[in-house]
């Protein structure tokens, strides 16, 4: 999915859902992701990805700050990549 696509199925989310409804969605697909994790059916780097909105403000949910971060620290920290991927991954499989 092209960047630009995905930006405007968020704007379009926010905007229609609102943020309670926005932010219930999100940690649903969290779950989902998060099983799939846990499954090892995918990467924990790569279902954070999927998580880490485009169009959403820093600060405006602390749980995707938290994931942001980390995604963040990873891709900073080479040198301490393992240990930011496991805790990206618990942060996905948290219930």
């Amino acid at each position: 999915m092209s960047v630009e696509r995905r930006a405007a199925i968020e704007v379009f989310a926010l905007a229609n859902l609102g943020e309670p409804l926005f932010l219930n969605s999100w940690r649903t697909v969290r779950g989902v992701l998060g099983s799939a994790v846990l499954a090892a059916r995918m990467g924990p780097l790569d279902a954070a990805r999927i998580l880490v909105p485009l169009n959403v403000e820093s600060g405006a949910y602390k749980e995707i700050d938290e994931l942001w971060g980390l995604v963040g620290e990873w891709e900073d920290d080479s040198g301490r990549r393992g240990e930011y991927l496991t805790r990206i991954r618990e942060f996905l499989i948290a219930d």
